[in-house]
């Protein structure tokens, strides 16, 4: 065993500048050392096992290197040995000493990059990567401290070429632009030409296409999709401003966020909206589409002291759109939505309002707790000179009577808080109805006087919490009244028993009619409210086991989705019975079968699809319920927040991955001359054509990736259909 390890480690390691000196005999545990890379000192440990499953009892000492091969779990680093084919866990051996992500640990503001370990990762990461590194760990120490020099950052094509890592295998980047072309055939002179483009400044946006999709509530939004080869720009513009900005956004917000969504925002609301009884729906006007230009350069050169990165910015806005019409459109306002820098853009932006809103609240809040109900006071009072027949007696009369310990609508006492998901927003106030509609004025003049934006006042509304119900990412809130909550016996240190209100969290439903009439709307069932399950004509051409797979992932997108709803079983309930049945209906419709009964009887109540294979009977879909109710729980806020270093974390995992793709020779013929990435946009989609085995995309697949790196002879060939096998 320890023969092969000899053998790589000097090959493996010679590309980080490490020297190499191994015993020529060592067994069991003698450790073999490899020391000093380059200039700094190193120690690098391997511990190798004679026995498979034995365990090393070495503990973590010293800080090492930790190359892209090396596996690092726990307190020791796994060496995967130079995987190869079909045996991917490697050699076994073991790394003796501290993982560079070990340091995070103890110092929340350690650089992945920084110290005498990492100059290996020096070498492997792209130098933009490393310079943003150095300056974020620069500004953490000095909040104030402008960040310069980003044009060295994004013109570096190393950085280019991991924020095409990022997205190149989302299949919406396959959809050509104006331009006509896509990611495919990109090659390693695309990034140089690129970033020499964007370093002089000669770099251009090129127009987006805009289409016209249909909103939930009516009426249309207009969608920008950007040329392809534009939206690595984007996609690195991104990366440089979430690590600038990301750090310093409001808790409230949570759309587009790292690590934050509709559940974290449902989260927060709940935890955060206990008291209130009114809730304001801001709604924000076409928020994107009249977003200030001027004020998102004035934001961001608060924080960026770089010109070319900022004329990228005002590039990306002024590049335009083509209509349906084919005519040219630039517009003076706003960000278009569905390019990849709007959302970070907004946040940026409305984080003015977040800010706003957190001090209204802070200069708006009133008393320290409620005032006490004298009824209730009294009736204490009196029950410490009656006999225990007697205190029973009071207590079950302010029971049956729901007397209160404090005043529900104690006018001294206010409190304002908000939860906001990009340009939703919701506000819950302890108040009175005046004060919302203070709060409301308010927040109308602060937006068209401070960020250019519309308050719409027809449907900004604001809602008693305990009477209806307020709507709020598509679920519905509502507040338990006052009288009908819950009294909870509380023991005292003298013996007595107190009767207080259980403290309101706020009602979070999904909205079962809503999502009934939505599944009517689109054919699985009738009659309204009733929700009777019917077939859906346009999946009877698919297979049984398609049919199965298409409920069932609709089904589990629902209640994923509405996991944190407090009515889920009822949910869960309603969506099982109307798919269950409409999949049953459809069935019948395809079979020529006329009745669910039948159906049933054939496939049973789970609708099971079996395979004969080899003389047995194999099940290759079934319409299980629980297949349904496995919900993933939703996810909750993490306390510790953003971490800018985590962008360089995932990079040191990710860019040499993305960097092998440029690297070899054609997967097919071994050329290793005018290669070019191939792109295919589904996986799933790939298989036989016109009968015959379609070897590349076969080996795709197999293979588990949507590119692959080919020769352009073999590229084309492949877009011309005429790959018989793996010699052309």
């Amino acid at each position: 065993m320890f023969e092969k390890v000899a053998e790589r480690v000097p090959s493996r390691y010679d590309i980080y500048d490490e020297v190499n000196e191994l015993p020529t005999a060592i067994r069991g545990s003698e450790i073999p050392t490899i020391d000093k890379i380059g200039s700094r000192s190193v120690y690098l440990s391997y511990v190798v096992l004679d026995k498979p499953g034995a365990q090393s009892t070495l503990s973590n000492q010293y800080c090492s290197s930790s190359p892209e091969h090396l596996n690092i779990s726990g307190r020791e680093t796994r060496n995967s040995g130079s995987p190869e084919v079909r045996k991917y866990r490697g050699d076994g051996g073991f790394v003796v000493g501290g993982a560079w992500r070990q340091m995070r640990k103890f110092n929340s503001t350690a650089s992945p990059l920084k110290g005498t370990s990492l100059r290996s990762f020096e070498e492997t990461l792209p130098a933009g990567l490393v310079e943003l590194n150095r300056l974020i760990m620069e500004c953490n120490d000095n909040p104030r401290l402008n960040f310069n020099n980003l044009r060295a950052i994004i013109a570096d094509p190393g950085f280019l070429m991991h924020a095409y890592g990022i997205i190149k295998s989302n299949p919406g980047n396959m959809t050509p632009g104006v331009d006509n072309v896509t990611l495919d055939e990109i090659d390693l002179k695309f990034f140089e030409n690129l970033g020499r483009e964007i370093g002089s400044g000669s770099f251009k946006f090129k127009p987006a296409r805009i289409i016209d999709i249909t909103k939930p509530k009516g009426g249309t939004r207009p969608i920008s999709i950007a040329s392809p080869r534009d939206k690595i720009v984007q996609s690195a513009i991104k990366i440089i401003l979430e690590a600038i900005f990301e750090p310093h956004f409001s808790d409230y917000s949570h759309g587009f966020r790292p690590g934050r969504g509709t559940h974290t925002a449902i989260y927060q609301m709940r935890r955060l909206f206990t008291e209130v009884n009114w809730l304001i729906e801001a709604d924000i006007s076409k928020c994107f589409d009249t977003l200030p230009q001027n004020l998102m350069i004035e934001e961001l050169q608060k924080r960026i002291n770089d010109q070319v990165f900022i004329d990228l910015i005002y590039k990306s806005f002024k590049a335009g759109y083509i209509d349906a019409s084919q005519a040219f459109k630039e517009p003076q306002v706003g960000s278009p939505q569905g390019t990849i820098i709007s959302p970070i853009l907004c946040n940026i932006l409305m984080n003015k309002l977040d800010e706003w809103l957190n001090n209204y609240s802070e200069i708006f809040q009133l008393g320290i707790r409620k005032k006490a109900n004298p009824a209730y006071t009294k009736l204490i009072r009196d029950m410490k000179y009656k006999r225990p027949s007697e205190k029973k007696a009071i207590r079950s009369f302010i029971y049956q009577n729901r007397i209160r310990s404090l005043i529900g609508n104690d006018p001294n006492f206010k409190r304002m808080r908000f939860v906001r998901y990009a340009d939703d927003l919701i506000i819950g106030v302890s108040g009175s109805l005046q004060d919302c509609q203070t709060i409301k004025n308010d927040l109308a003049i602060f937006l068209k006087e401070k960020l250019g934006l519309d308050l719409s006042s027809s449907k900004t509304l604001i809602t008693p919490a305990t009477q209806k119900k307020a709507h709020f990412l598509g679920f519905d809130i509502s507040i338990t009244p006052y009288t009908k909550r819950k009294l909870v016996r509380s023991f005292r240190k003298d013996g007595s028993i107190r009767l207080s209100a259980q403290t309101s969290r706020p009602k979070i439903l999904a909205p079962i009619t809503k999502i009934v009439a939505k599944l009517e709307s689109k054919g699985y069932c009738k009659y309204g409210v009733k929700g009777t399950p019917t077939r859906v004509g346009r999946l009877i051409h698919l297979s049984l086991p398609m049919i199965i797979n298409h409920y069932t992932a609709l089904g589990r997108g629902l209640i994923n989705y509405y996991s944190c709803a407090d009515n889920l079983t009822r949910l869960k309930a309603r969506i099982l019975y109307i798919l269950k049945y409409s999949c049953a209906l459809t069935f019948a419709s395809k079979l020529k079968l006329r009745t669910v009964k039948r159906v049933f009887s054939k496939y049973g109540y789970n609708l099971e699809v079996y395979e004969t294979v080899k003389n047995e009977k194999k099940v290759i879909a079934r319409f299980e319920d629980k297949v349904i109710s496995k919900i993933k729980p939703g996810f909750r806020l993490s306390s510790e927040g953003y971490d800018p270093l985590s962008m360089i974390d995932f990079a040191a995992r990710a860019f040499p991955r993305t960097r092998t793709l440029f690297e070899g020779s054609c997967q097919v013929c071994g050329s290793d001359t005018n290669l070019e990435v191939h792109h295919v946009k589904h996986l799933r989609k790939t298989g036989l054509k016109e009968g015959k085995p379609n070897y590349m995309q076969n080996l795709m697949r197999t293979m588990n990736r949507k590119q692959i790196l080919l020769c352009q002879a073999c590229h084309l060939k492949v877009h011309q259909g005429k790959h018989t096998g793996s010699g052309l």
